[in-house]
C-alpha cells in the first residue's frame, strides 16, 4: 500500500516585514513552534515518511528540516524540488506520477492552494489547509487489483486514496 503525506509549510514571516522575495521568506517564531508541535503529533501517530520532497521556498525547507530533526530521521531523506514552488494540484499530480518513489511513504511540503487541492483530487474529500496543515492518505487497493496495477494506472489515483491521519488546525 502506498502512503502520501501532503503538508503545507508552517507559518512564515509576511513579505512586508521580512523584506525579501516570496521564495526567501523565513518561518516565523510561531511557525517554528507549529512545526515542533506537529512533529509530536506525527510521532504519536507513528507517521514517519521515508522521504520528504520540499519546495525550494525557505519556509518549506525550514519546515522539512525541523520535522527531520524532531522525528530523529536522517537528513538524507529530504529532497528540494524546484517544481514544487507554488505548484498547482495538476503539477503535483504529474510530479507524484513521474518522480515519486512509489514504494515509499513520501511527504510533500508545499504551498496552498495547490497542496489542499491535490489532497482533494486524490481522495475526493474537500480540504482547506492552514499553515502546518497535513493529511496522510493511503492508496486504496481493490481485492481484485494487484499492487503493480495500482501503481501504473493514473485514473485510479482520482478518489483512490483514503485519509489515515489529518492535522488541519
Amino acid at each position: 500500500m502506498n502512503f502520501i503525506s501532503l503538508a503545507r509549510h508552517a507559518d512564515s514571516t509576511p513579505s512586508h516585514i521580512a523584506r525579501v522575495e516570496d521564495i526567501d521568506r523565513p518561518l516565523s517564531a510561531f511557525g517554528i513552534t507549529q512545526t515542533i508541535a506537529f512533529s509530536k503529533k506525527m510521532y504519536a501517530k507513528r507517521v514517519e515518511p521515508d522521504i520528504l520532497y520540499v519546495s525550494p521556498a525557505q519556509r518549506s525547507i525550514h519546515t522539512g528540516m525541523i520535522l527531520i530533526r524532531e522525528l530523529q530521521l536522517s537528513y538524507d531523506r529530504i529532497r528540494v524540488v524546484k517544481n514544487l514552488y507554488n505548484a498547482s494540484e495538476y503539477e503535483l499530480l504529474d510530479f507524484y506520477e513521474h518522480e515519486v518513489e512509489q514504494d515509499k511513504h513520501c511527504m510533500i511540503i508545499g504551498h496552498n492552494l495547490g497542496i489542499s487541492n491535490f489532497a482533494s483530487l486524490l481522495s475526493g474529500e474537500s480540504y482547506s489547509y492552514p499553515t502546518m496543515g497535513c493529511v496522510t492518505l493511503a492508496q486504496k487497493i481493490e481485492a481484485n487489483q494487484d499492487q503493480e496495477n495500482a501503481k501504473n494506472t493514473s485514473r485510479q489515483l482520482k478518489k483512490g486514496f483514503e485519509q489515515l491521519f489529518a492535522c488541519l488546525s
